[in-house]
C-alpha cells in the first residue's frame, strides 16, 4: 500500500494525440503549473496516473516507465521568468544547483525517479497528475494478512 499526501487530481484530457511524445507533452504541460507546491518545494514527488488508453498509446511505441519518467522530468518545467510573477516566489528554499536566471527552467521534481507513474482508471482518454500537498513524499508498506 502506498500513502500519498497530495492535492486533488488534475485532469489531463488528451483525445487527439496519436504519438507518445505528443501525449507526454500534454501531460508535462499539465504537470508544470505555477500555483502548485511542487514548483517551490521540489524535493517532493509528482504522481502521474495514466489512464489505460494513454498507457496503451505509450506501450505500443515501446515507452518504458523509466522513459516516461525521464521525459516528464525534462519537460514538466516552468521558466523562471514566469515563476517570478507570483505563486510562492521568494518563499522557497531553492537548492544550490538551481539556476535562477530568467531563461532557466524549474523542474517540478528534483530527480526523474520522483515522477511516480501508475496506470489506473477506466475507458476514456484521460489521465491525471497529483502534485504533493506540501513538502511530502509517499510512503509504501507491504500489507500482510
Amino acid at each position: 500500500m502506498t500513502v500519498w499526501g497530495g492535492e486533488a487530481p488534475h485532469n489531463i484530457n488528451d483525445h487527439v494525440s496519436q504519438r507518445g511524445e505528443n501525449l507526454l507533452m500534454t501531460i508535462a504541460d499539465a504537470a508544470a503549473t505555477m500555483g502548485m507546491n511542487n514548483l517551490y518545494l521540489n524535493d517532493t514527488e509528482m504522481l502521474i496516473v495514466l489512464g489505460p488508453e494513454h498507457a496503451a498509446t505509450l506501450a505500443a511505441e515501446g515507452w518504458s516507465k523509466a522513459d516516461v519518467q525521464q521525459f516528464l522530468f525534462e519537460h514538466a518545467r516552468v521558466p523562471v521568468r514566469r515563476a517570478r510573477l507570483g505563486g510562492m516566489w521568494g518563499m522557497q528554499a531553492w537548492p544550490k544547483w538551481q539556476a535562477l536566471h530568467d531563461e532557466a527552467t524549474i523542474p517540478v521534481v528534483r530527480r526523474w525517479q520522483d515522477m511516480v507513474i501508475v496506470v489506473a482508471g477506466g475507458a476514456g482518454k484521460h489521465s491525471s497528475c497529483v502534485p504533493t500537498f506540501g513538502a511530502t513524499r509517499s510512503v509504501t508498506r507491504a500489507i500482510t494478512p
